[in-house]
């Protein structure tokens, strides 16, 4: 899968970017007030695996898109209309 929207009702996304790069964006935050959703990079392969947020939101203060790196996980809270970072292992 090239590219994966987070479900509401989600809550472990595993990516697998072995067939390609990955681009996993999340719900508008509005609409899951803190809902937590962890991503989870499932392959060590050289493709990117990216997590983003739906414009115009943030993610820490950021627009910016998180590159997740091989097997590692990026735990995302949502607030009102913007997400945190809760943590990466």
């Amino acid at each position: 899968v090239a590219a994966y929207t987070v479900g509401i009702y989600d809550q472990l996304v595993r990516a697998d970017s072995t067939a390609g790069a990955m681009l996993v964006t999340l719900p508008l935050a509005s609409t899951c007030i803190g809902r937590r959703y962890t991503i989870k990079r499932v392959d060590a392969s050289g493709n990117a695996v990216t997590l983003a947020p739906t414009s115009p939101e943030l993610m820490d203060g950021s627009g910016s898109a998180v590159t997740i790196v091989s097997m590692a996980a990026i735990e995302v809270q949502a607030g009102a209309d913007y997400w945190d970072i809760v943590s990466k292992a």
